[in-house]
């Protein structure tokens, strides 16, 4: 799996909770991009437990 090539990731979370949409910030464009996963998948990308 591909490595978040970012400085800053703000989550902020849908309202019935099963989506999780992730802001990242590119390091070289600094342009904010919206990526969204299931939370599973987020968690195993930003290694939570």
């Amino acid at each position: 799996m591909k490595s978040l090539n970012v400085q800053t990731v703000k989550i902020s979370y849908e309202e019935l909770g099963e989506v999780a949409v992730v802001f990242c910030q590119n390091k070289v464009s600094q342009i904010w991009i919206k990526c969204s996963f299931c939370n599973s998948e987020l968690l195993k990308i930003l290694g939570t437990p």
